[in-house]
């Protein structure tokens, strides 16, 4: 969702904690909407900014069990009431079938603050600006002032909406610990630790960074205590084990290794990646920086189970290598997403070299353009074809493009957890994988999660015989010195 414009902000819409509108800083009296259904319009719209949410959508989210008799026409005052209410018609857009709130610079949403914040502190940490990275995430937790759409706890479409900013706030949560790790700050990286394992009490990143933050502080023994907690918690409420980083952590706790508070990070070669300490796939990391040295490098494939090393072995790949990473993480809960994944790479293809915009033909401009926004910000954009496939076929043909231009400068693809890709975005890394040989590319997946039906594994398929050539990895449990 791009927002256009580049004015002052008049109105401010606050989806954190309790809901509320200003307008030139004062907030717009609750009554001024006229009643409890024109705001939950309001939070509907604004939670889908820029697309156009349908009459029955609409009527559905409403009135879930008792719709009135003229649904269309009730939502219509509904509208009316939340365009006079906000003092700008404008914001509210009537389209086919429906209503959209306005992506302009004019109207600033918390959430999406949030979220822009969250990752503008991800793209620091993982080029190394750990300091800049630690006060993003600050300036990110900053603006969370509580639950997002707090009236709406229970109604079916809130519910995506609320899981996308939750997840963002324990990732905001988890960042600024690391971030504060790599700073030499872990008394602060403890704070944030001990905040995500709170809300997340099963989630074993926000344990093994608090047991990491504890012993860089110098309390080896609160660290131990806190990893067995978390083997308790495990055992006893999910019937498992923690996962062999938890396990290779205890033994580098109980060695002494890797305790002393960390100071100001040292210089990095080129990369996107910010890690702890690595240990232990000394021959598989240097495995996959032998193949990146290759001008045609073969596709490097990581596969495993859950918490085996994957993701610290790309992490780790990514800071040593010399070409300039192109990374991205597929998540469960946008599988079904078009262009989840494809999106960030290109999104970071542009922050590597915006002049390869000029390598689009102007026909896949516009279909391109719905996807990375700031292609509009580089060159003109016409509108794109109404008919889906087409948009989809122009769309995977410009990223190509985009792909080929930039292979010159030698650029490393990694996608971690490529068991959740999505389908569309699959299809493109099988077309770069064709047409870019010289792209690097290098993979992670879980091997207990893609069933032979699965897109990831007709992806798998595609690859080996897309002609690159293909090395796999498979990692298996490390076993103590």
């Amino acid at each position: 969702m791009a927002v256009r414009g580049g004015g002052a902000v008049t109105v401010e819409i606050r989806l954190l904690g309790r809901f509320s509108a200003r307008r030139d800083g004062a907030e717009i009296p609750p009554g001024s909407f006229g009643g409890r259904l024109a705001r939950t319009l309001l939070r509907i719209l604004v939670s889908r900014r820029g697309a156009f949410v349908s009459r029955e959508y609409l009527t559905e989210a409403l009135w879930p069990t008792a719709p009135p008799a003229n649904p269309a026409m009730n939502i219509n005052v509904l509208v009316q009431r939340a365009r006079r209410a906000l003092c700008d018609p404008g914001l509210v857009l009537t389209g086919p079938g429906g209503y959209s709130f306005a992506c302009t610079s004019s109207c600033r949403v918390d959430a999406e603050s949030f979220l822009q914040s969250v990752d503008t502190a991800r793209r620091l940490l993982a080029g190394g600006r750990v300091h800049e990275a630690l006060s993003a995430f600050r300036q990110a937790l900053d603006i969370w002032t509580g639950e997002p759409l707090a009236e709406d706890v229970y109604q079916d479409w809130a519910a995506e909406y609320r899981t996308l900013l939750l997840r963002g706030h324990l990732d905001a949560l988890e960042g600024a610990a690391a971030a504060a790790l790599a700073a030499g700050v872990p008394g602060e990286a403890v704070t944030y630790s001990e905040l995500a394992v709170v809300l997340e009490p099963l989630r074993e990143s926000a344990h093994l960074l608090l047991v990491r933050s504890l012993a860089a502080s110098g309390d080896p023994a609160a660290a131990l205590a806190a990893l067995a907690r978390l083997r308790a918690r495990f055992g006893e409420e999910l019937g498992l084990d923690p996962s062999a980083e938890a396990g290779e952590l205890q033994l580098r706790i109980l060695r002494g290794e890797g305790l002393a508070p960390g100071g100001p990070p040292a210089a990095r070669a080129a990369g996107a990646f910010v890690e702890l300490p690595f240990l232990g796939r000394d021959a598989e990391l240097a495995q996959i920086l032998n193949t990146l040295t290759d001008p045609f490098p073969p596709a490097v494939v990581v596969v495993g189970p859950a918490g085996i090393g994957k993701s610290r072995l790309l992490a780790e790949a990514g800071s040593r290598s010399q070409r300039p990473v192109l990374a991205a993480s597929a998540f469960r809960m946008q599988q079904e997403e078009p262009w989840a994944v494809a999106a960030v790479l290109l999104q970071e293809l542009l922050g590597l070299d915006a002049g390869v915009a000029a390598a689009l033909p102007p026909e896949a401009l516009p279909a391109l353009a719905g996807i990375v926004p700031d292609l509009g910000d580089l060159r003109a954009v016409g509108p794109a074809p109404s008919d889906a496939e087409s948009r989809r076929a122009l769309a995977r043909e410009g990223a190509a493009r985009l792909f080929q231009a930039i292979a010159s400068k030698r650029p490393l693809v990694v996608v971690d957890d490529l068991q959740w890709a999505d389908a569309t975005s699959l299809g493109l890394l099988e077309v770069v994988a064709r047409r870019a040989p010289g792209v690097g590319m290098l993979f992670a997946y879980r091997s207990d999660e893609v069933p032979a039906e699965s897109a990831a594994a007709s992806f798998l398929a595609d690859l080996r015989d897309s002609g690159r050539n293909v090395l796999p990895l498979a990692l298996g449990a490390l076993t103590p010195e």
